[in-house]
C-alpha cells in the first residue's frame, strides 16, 4: 500500500518533497552505488557549505545526519535547501532564463501587452514564467510597460524562435535588468517549481523523479514519486519504506523554512552514538500532525480524526466507550463502527480513496449536526435564565456573535466566522436601534431584548421563557445558527468547544504550533485531544502515535564494488606531471547496495560498469568540482583586472560542465576535455581562471600538487603533459599563454 507524506508548503514545496524522498532512498542503501558520482560529491559539498558542523564530509556522515534528524520536517529543513542550491548548477544562466521566460510572455500575451494590461490582468495558468511571476508586482508592471513601448508598431507572428531572436537583439536593456533582478532575488526560493525544473538534477542524481503511482515501472532503481496539490506537494512511498526509514524520531529542529533556506542558524552534528541509537529497534511515541482535505470542512475533519484515534485505541483494548458516546449523540453513525479503523489508517497514510472520503464526509456532517444541537440547547438554557441570571445570556457565544454586529469590528463580523453577519432580518433589527439613547457600557440592556425577540418572537415575554419554550418558527437566530450544518461552512474554535463538551473531551488548541492558553481545568478522567489552527485558515489534528520500529543497517556503506567482482584495472591510469592521479583503482564506482536496500527492492542489481565507465564518472566529478570551485570564487570577487567578464566566465564554465555531464564514453570525454582546455576562446589562463582551476583539479589529491600559480605560468607545458598521459585519439590543439 501507499503512504503519502505532505511536504511543507512554505518555500519551494517540490524541493521539500524531493528532500524527504531522497532521504529515504539514501537511508535504504539504494543510492550507495552512486556516492562517488559528480552529482553526489557536489551534494556533499553543498551540504557542508550550508551546515558547517557537517564533518567529515562523507556519505556515511550524511546518513548519520539523516537517521538522527529523521522526522520528515527535519529532513526538509536540512536537505531541501541543499537540493535547491545544487539544482541551480543544472539550470540555465539567469540571462538565458530571462530570455526564455520573456519569449514565452510575449508569445502568449502580445495583445495584452499592446493593450497596456497590468500583470494581474494576465490569465496566468500553472507554472508559467515562474521567475518573472516571483518578482515584485511593481517590477512586473514596469516590465509590461517597457515591453509595450518596445513592441509598439512591431508586427510579431506566432513563431517562437522569431520572437526570441527579436528580443535577444532589441530587448538587451530589459534582459540585462531582468538578469540582475533574478540574481539578486532573495525570495527566489519561494517561487513555484515543476518536475521538469528538476529533470537535469534528478538525472545527475540517478533518480527517477515522477508524478503518478509508486507501482509504475521505472528504469532506475531509486525513485521519488511526487504529486502537485496546487498549494503544496506530497511524496509517496510504499508502506515498508515509510515505516522503516522515515519518522523514527520526533521533530528536533525549531528552524523556520526561511531560516533553513538562508542558513541563518547552525544545525548540531549528531554523534555516531546518537545516530546508532536511533537505528536500533525501539518503540517510539511520536507527535504527528494529521492533515485533511480542508475545503471549509477542516475543523470538523480535524475533530473527527481526533475522535477516530480514540475509537481505534479503545477498539484495540476491547472497549468502545467513545463510539457509543457518538451513537448516543447521533444514532445515524451506529452501523459505521467496523469501517472506522480502516478509515483512520488511510488518514494516517494521507491516502484516502473515494469511499474513505465519503465516510469522512459522513462523520464531519454528523459532527456539524451535533454542534448545532448543542448550541441550540445551551442557548435555550441561557435564555430561560435571563430574568434570573442575565449574565448567562451575556456570555452565551451566540449572543456574543450577535452583539459583535452592533459594535461593527470587521474582524468580528466576517461572515466566514460570524453566522449572523449575512442575515437580513438580524441586520435590519440592529439598524432600528437609536444609538443616541444607548448608555455607554450598558449596550446589552438594549441588545438582549432584541436578541430574545429574534429567537422567540414578539408574543413571548422574556420573563415567561423556560427551557421548554419553543423558539418561533423560522427564528432568524436559529436559521443563521443552522448554517453550521451545511458543508463548507467554516468551523470555529467555539464550534469545537461545543463538540468537546458533547464528547466529554479536554480540547487543547494550538495556533501555528503554539498553545493559545493553559489548561489547568482539564478533567483527568477524560481523553485530551489537540487540534492546530494554521493562520486562522486551516485546522489539523495532532496525535501521539506509538510505533514499533525495526532496527536498520542504514549507517553502513557498501564498498564501491564487490571484492569478488571487482574488475582488474591497469595501473597505467591518467597521470599529471608523471605522478599517478586517482583515475585508476581509486575511482571505481560502487556496485552493490546494502542488504537492507536489496531486501526493500527485490534484489535488483546495479548494472556493472567497465573500467572506462568508472574513469569517465571520475572525470565528470573533477569537472563538476572545478566548476563549483570556480563559480564560487568568481562570485566572491568585487573587481579585478581579469574579472570584468565574470558573468560570461561563469556561464561558460557551467555550460561546459552541463555538456560534459552528458557524455557517455571515456574517449569522447578525453577529447572534449582537452579541446576545451586548449581553446583560447574559452577564457584566460591566469591563476584563478576556469581552465587553470580545472587543470589543478585533474592532479587529484597529491602531496606535491602543483599550485594554481605554477600551472598558470606553465600552462602550455602542463597541458602538453596531460595530453601525453591521456593519449586521446584527437589531433593536437594549438595553445599559447594569454
Amino acid at each position: 500500500m501507499t503512504t503519502v507524506i505532505k511536504a511543507d508548503g512554505d518555500g519551494p514545496s517540490l524541493f521539500n518533497a524531493l528532500a524527504i524522498g531522497l532521504g529515504v532512498e539514501i537511508l535504504s542503501g539504494r543510492l550507495d552505488a552512486f556516492q562517488e558520482t559528480p552529482a553526489y560529491q557536489a551534494l556533499l559539498d553543498e551540504f557542508a557549505k550550508l551546515h558547517p558542523q557537517f564533518k567529515p564530509k562523507a556519505w556515511k556522515t550524511l546518513k548519520e545526519w539523516l537517521i538522527y534528524y529523521n522526522n520528515a520536517r527535519d529532513i526538509e529543513l536540512i536537505l531541501a535547501p541543499v537540493l535547491l542550491k545544487l539544482n541551480q548548477h543544472y539550470q540555465l544562466s539567469a540571462e538565458s532564463e530571462a530570455l526564455e521566460e520573456l519569449t514565452d510572455l510575449v508569445l502568449k500575451f502580445k495583445a495584452n501587452i499592446a493593450s497596456g494590461n497590468q500583470w494581474f490582468q494576465l490569465e496566468l495558468v500553472g507554472n508559467f514564467c515562474p521567475r518573472l511571476d516571483n518578482l515584485l508586482l511593481d517590477v512586473r508592471n514596469k516590465l509590461l510597460l517597457d515591453l509595450s513601448r518596445l513592441l509598439q508598431g512591431i508586427e510579431l507572428g506566432s513563431n517562437r524562435e522569431a520572437i526570441k531572436e527579436f528580443l535577444a537583439k532589441n530587448a538587451t536593456v530589459i534582459l540585462g535588468d531582468l538578469k540582475d533582478k533574478f540574481e539578486s532575488d532573495k525570495n527566489a526560493f519561494q517561487r513555484s517549481y515543476s518536475v521538469k525544473d528538476v529533470k537535469a538534477l534528478s538525472d545527475a542524481l540517478s533518480l527517477d523523479v515522477s508524478e503518478g503511482s509508486i507501482d509504475a515501472p521505472s528504469k532506475k532503481q531509486a525513485r521519488v514519486v511526487v504529486e502537485n496539490k496546487q498549494q503544496y506537494w506530497v511524496v509517496k512511498f510504499n508502506d515498508r519504506d515509510a515505516s522503516i526509514y522515515l519518522d523514527r524520531t520526533p521533530q528536533r529542529l525549531k528552524l523556520t523554512p526561511l531560516e533553513a533556506y538562508q542558513g541563518e542558524k547552525s544545525v548540531k552534528s549528531p554523534s555516531i552514538e546518537e545516530s546508532q541509537e536511533v537505528a536500533k529497534e525501539s518503540v517510539v511515541h511520536l507527535k504527528r500532525i494529521i492533515d485533511n482535505p480542508g475545503l471549509g470542512n477542516c475543523a470538523f475533519y480535524a475533530f473527527a480524526t481526533a475522535v477516530l484515534s480514540i475509537i481505534v485505541q479503545e477498539k484495540n483494548q476491547g472497549k468502545r466507550e467513545m463510539f457509543d458516546r457518538w451513537v448516543k449523540l447521533d444514532p445515524s453513525v451506529s452501523d459505521l463502527y467496523d469501517r472506522l479503523p480502516a478509515l483512520y489508517d488511510s488518514i494516517l497514510r494521507n491516502n484516502m480513496g473515494g469511499r474513505d472520503k465519503e465516510l469522512l464526509d459522513q462523520l464531519q456532517s454528523s459532527l456539524r449536526i451535533i454542534t448545532y444541537q448543542y448550541q441550540v440547547s445551551e442557548l435555550r438554557n441561557s435564555c430561560a435564565k435571563f430574568h434570573i441570571k442575565p449574565k448567562d445570556l451575556e456570555e452565551n457565544s451566540n449572543f456574543v456573535q450577535f452583539a459583535y454586529l452592533y459594535y461593527g469590528n470587521p474582524i468580528d463580523t466576517d461572515p466566514r466566522f460570524n453566522p449572523f453577519a449575512n442575515s437580513p432580518d438580524i441586520l435590519r433589527e440592529l439598524q432600528k436601534i437609536d444609538r443616541r439613547t444607548v448608555i455607554k457600557n450598558h449596550e446589552n440592556d438594549v441588545l438582549m431584548p432584541i436578541f430574545l425577540k429574534l429567537v422567540y418572537g414578539d408574543k413571548v415575554e422574556p420573563k415567561d421563557i423556560t427551557y421548554r419554550t419553543e423558539p418561533q418558527k423560522n427564528s432568524p437566530i436559529l436559521v443563521a445558527m443552522n448554517g453550521i450544518t451545511q458543508d463548507f461552512f467554516w468551523g470555529s474554535h467555539i464550534d469545537l468547544d461545543y463538540l468537546s463538551i458533547a464528547f466529554n473531551l479536554n480540547l487543547h488548541v494550538l495556533r501555528n504550533q503554539n498553545a493559545v492558553q493553559e489548561y489547568p481545568n482539564d478533567l483527568p478522567n477524560q481523553h485530551t485531544i489537540t487540534l492546530q489552527n494554521l493562520n486562522n485558515a486551516h485546522w489539523t489534528t495532532e496525535v501521539i502515535e506509538a510505533r514499533k520500529i525495526p532496527a536498520i543497517d542504514a549507517l553502513s556503506v557498501q564498498n564501491p564494488t564487490r571484492k569478488s567482482e571487482q574488475p582488474t584495472l591497469s595501473t597505467q591510469s591518467i597521470s599529471l606531471f608523471g605522478v599517478g592521479s586517482p583515475l585508476g583503482l581509486n575511482s571505481t564506482l560502487l556496485q552493490s547496495r546494502t542488504s537492507a536496500g536489496s531486501e526493500a527492492s527485490g534484489e535488483q542489481e546495479v548494472e556493472e560498469l567497465t573500467a572506462d565507465q568508472r574513469k569517465l564518472e571520475y572525470l565528470k566529478r573533477i569537472v563538476a568540482k572545478a566548476t563549483l570551485a570556480y563559480t564560487d570564487y568568481n562570485k566572491s570577487i568585487w573587481f579585478c583586472f581579469f574579472h570584468y567578464h565574470g558573468r560570461a566566465g561563469r556561464d561558460r564554465a557551467e555550460q561546459f560542465n552541463q555538456d560534459f555531464s552528458k557524455i557517455r564514453d571515456f574517449e569522447t570525454a578525453k577529447t572534449s576535455l582537452l579541446k576545451y582546455l586548449g581553446d583560447n576562446s574559452n577564457g584566460n589562463t591566469h591563476a584563478h581562471s576556469y581552465r587553470t582551476m580545472l587543470l589543478h583539479e585533474l592532479q587529484g589529491a597529491r602531496e606535491d600538487k602543483k599550485s594554481l600559480q605554477f600551472l598558470s605560468e606553465n600552462y602550455s607545458k602542463s597541458l602538453k603533459r596531460l595530453r601525453e598521459d591521456l593519449k586521446p585519439q584527437v589531433p593536437e590543439y594549438s595553445m599559447s599563454l594569454i
